[in-house]
């Protein structure tokens, strides 16, 4: 069935001489209203909230926090993740990337994180920023998380971490061409062969494709031909 049907039927409407709704669940206050038990529980300490109401907060001292807010699970209305606020813009932070916070509850299935400009942040429960991962920096487009296992993937399904199994390692530095040499070691001492490896011109942010001869300490760069003086590469490697 798509709905409950109503025990009662009326051919009428309501006309409702006070300033306040017929139901008076559906107006609180404040926002931190809408998670106090106090506000919902009646006499015998029964809440009836419902998955799907819509609630007005009304009189918040912060004005951007009055709403209309969607409950999308009634057992677990104490928490501001499960009242949506309806018609609210996205966020930016100083750069002008729109973000948001979302809880991720997916099952088995995997997630894709990812905003308009490639960047994804992993943050912490108190807010503290956990990993900053940004576009140019991994050889990917965007990376997929396992909600079930917290293992990351790459856009293409292969595995980049696995909780348990690998450490990750990291290395970022840069080549500066000289107009003569087309091999150029670098030292990133990760003590591992297993290798992400990305190479960028910083001057025109894109990726470029070499021959890298791999080490446990130390990779070789071979361009097939000089790179200017003065031109610059950024190089990340990740190590696993």
């Amino acid at each position: 069935m798509s709905r409950n049907k109503g025990t009662f039927n009326f051919a009428a409407n309501f006309e409702v001489l006070n300033k306040a709704p017929l139901d008076a669940r559906l107006v609180v206050d404040t926002k931190q209203n809408l998670i106090d038990p106090v506000v919902w529980q009646d006499v015998s300490s029964n809440v009836w909230l419902y998955k799907g109401i819509v609630v007005s907060v009304v009189s918040d001292p912060s004005v951007e926090n009055n709403g209309l807010y969607f409950l999308t699970d009634e057992t677990q209305y104490e928490d501001y993740n499960y009242w949506v606020k309806l018609g609210s813009t996205l966020p930016s932070d100083p750069s002008g990337t729109s973000w948001a916070t979302f809880q991720l509850n997916n099952g088995n299935n995997g997630v894709i994180l990812k905003d308009v400009s490639g960047n994804l942040e992993i943050l912490t429960f108190d807010g503290i920023t956990y990993a900053n991962l940004k576009a140019g920096h991994l050889d990917i487009n965007s990376i997929k998380i396992d909600s079930l296992t917290g293992s990351l993937y790459a856009q293409d399904g292969s595995v980049y971490v696995v909780p348990g199994t690998y450490n990750l390692l990291a290395y970022r530095g840069f080549i500066s061409g000289n107009g003569n040499s087309t091999i150029f070691p670098i030292v990133h001492d990760l003590s591992t062969l297993d290798q992400n490896i990305s190479v960028w011109e910083k001057s025109t942010n894109e990726e470029i494709y070499l021959d890298i001869v791999r080490g446990a300490s130390t990779n070789t760069f071979i361009f097939s031909t000089p790179p200017g003086a003065g031109v610059e590469y950024d190089v990340t490697i990740m190590g696993f």
